[in-house]
């Protein structure tokens, strides 16, 4: 039996996300695949699944040699959406709880590569606010106008989130 659950997480709370699906999977909902806000579970016995989170903006040559990285360090790939993927390895082979990063560099360097991205899609909404939608004098053009600005605030405020959970895990590791 499949269940699709609608849930939404911010780009800077994958690891409420990670905690969200370990417990799903503790009460026996096995993670299939995540689609725009939907998630899709199998039923299965419960198991205690670590799951990871991992954006990769910039690697899309290598997907097949990255998946494998992560699949030889005890990582089963279970899904993969726009360019974050989804990794699980079971809690009970592991002393402590597993992380995907064995430095805090390349931690923040990921958030660092998804703040640069949402960085450069609020400029070029930015670009095309100012000048088309703005001056635009046709019917409706107020509608168009009002949802720009709330993909604006949408996208900056992702992107000061962003800014301070890397300044949080900057000034942890100092």
């Amino acid at each position: 039996m499949n269940k699709k659950i609608f849930k939404i997480f911010w780009v800077w709370q994958n690891d409420a996300e990670e905690n969200w699906l370990r417990n799903m999977a503790n009460n026996g909902w096995d993670f299939i695949r995540y689609n725009w806000f939907f998630y899709t579970f199998k039923r299965t016995e419960p198991k205690d699944y670590v799951y990871k989170l991992d954006y990769k903006g910039n690697r899309k040559n290598d997907v097949a040699e990255y998946i494998n990285l992560f699949e030889d360090a005890g990582w089963e790939h279970v899904g993969r959406f726009q360019d974050w993927y989804y990794f699980r390895t079971n809690a009970s082979l592991h002393k402590e709880t597993p992380d995907i990063y064995s430095h805090l560099e390349s931690k923040v360097k990921k958030y660092k590569d998804l703040s640069n991205f949402i960085l450069n899609v609020l400029i070029a909404v930015l670009t095309i606010f100012f000048t088309i939608v703005l001056p635009a004098k046709y019917a409706y053009v107020s509608i168009l106008q009002i949802l720009y600005v709330i993909l604006i605030l949408l996208n900056g405020f992702s992107y000061v989130r962003l800014l301070r959970k890397i300044r949080r895990m900057e000034r942890t590791h100092i």
